[in-house]
Formats: structure tokens, C-alpha cells, sequence
């Protein structure tokens, strides 16, 4: 499986995530993968967070955004 860093880096859209908390997405979201998770992700962007979790889980996400 790609990791988060490596899926991130083929994305469309734009995110600004820092490449710092990619390994502790990994860490701690790994366990959820092939699953059907429920996020709410606070500031959006660009949406380009929102297609790299997309592809990180391939499951069914359910994915609530938040922008103002």
C-alpha cells in the first residue's frame, strides 16, 4: 500500500498540508485502511486533503468538509 506522503504527492488538487504529520497519519490512520471511516476535516483548501484520504482508504469514506 502507498503510504500517505506518496499518495499526497499524486494528487490534483492543492492541500497545504506540512510533510512533517505524514508519517503520524500513517501511524495512526493505517489501522483504518480498506474500512469505511467517517471524517469531518476542518478547512478544506483546495480539496486536495480531502482526494488524498479518498485514495488512502479506497473504501467507502464517509467525508464531511468544513470551510468558511
Amino acid at each position: 500500500m502507498k503510504t500517505y506522503e506518496e499518495i499526497h504527492s499524486t494528487v490534483k488538487l492543492k492541500s497545504d498540508k506540512w510533510i512533517h504529520y505524514f508519517d503520524i497519519y500513517d501511524q495512526y490512520f493505517n489501522k483504518f485502511r480498506n474500512k469505511s471511516p467517517t471524517m469531518v476535516e476542518v478547512g478544506v483548501y483546495d480539496g486536495g486533503s480531502i482526494e488524498t484520504w479518498v485514495e488512502y482508504f479506497r473504501s467507502e469514506e464517509h467525508t464531511s468538509e468544513l470551510q468558511s
